[in-house]
């Protein structure tokens, strides 16, 4: 998985940072007990 298009793909589309996010869950080991979700991805942030 090339997570740096998955990340540009999720700037316009909801299934994309839906799949970023199912990602970044798995990803990040400290991530499944806290729960953080990106909600919105632009070219310098992230929210």
């Amino acid at each position: 998985m090339n997570v740096f298009s998955l990340v540009q793909k999720a700037k316009s589309s909801g299934f994309y940072l839906w799949l970023l996010n199912l990602a970044f869950e798995r990803m990040v080991p400290f991530n499944r007990p806290h729960g953080f979700r990106i909600a919105e991805i632009g070219d310098y942030h992230l929210i």
